[in-house]
């Protein structure tokens, strides 16, 4: 079964499409980055993310449908959305996005040091 678990769902069930928009993928998208190290099973996360926001079984799959299909409509013009399907389907590594943040904000915090020191902080206005 190469089927995720939060696309899982009983056989003969019929799946409809509740049309996440592209406000609440998102939002999805930055919990899902936020991911701990220690919360080592995407799967597993992904699935508890969507039903913490979305609590009945049946609308938890659905959701989780109209999520991958947002995002990969969004995928060309989004890194957000492209780093959540890599982020899910495994092919980048995990803590990519929490890594690259760690740097950003080790950049800005040398770039304030640096400025203050020079004295050209806080920047006039």
């Amino acid at each position: 079964d190469n089927v995720p678990l939060y696309l899982q769902t009983e056989s003969n069930k019929r799946i409809s499409n509740p049309r996440m928009s592209a406000d609440d993928v998102m939002k999805l998208i930055k919990d899902l980055l936020k991911r701990k190290p220690t919360e080592k099973d995407v799967e597993k996360y992904f699935l508890g993310l969507l039903q913490k926001r979305y609590t009945a079984d049946n609308t938890v799959t659905e959701h989780a449908y109209s999520f991958i299909d947002v995002c990969e409509r969004l995928a060309p013009e989004s890194t957000l959305c492209w780093l959540a399907l890599r982020s899910l389907d495994g092919s980048i590594p995990d803590d990519l996005y929490s890594n690259m943040l760690k740097e950003v904000q080790n950049v800005a915090v040398a770039i304030s040091s640096k400025m203050k020191e020079e004295g050209k902080w806080p920047v006039p206005v």
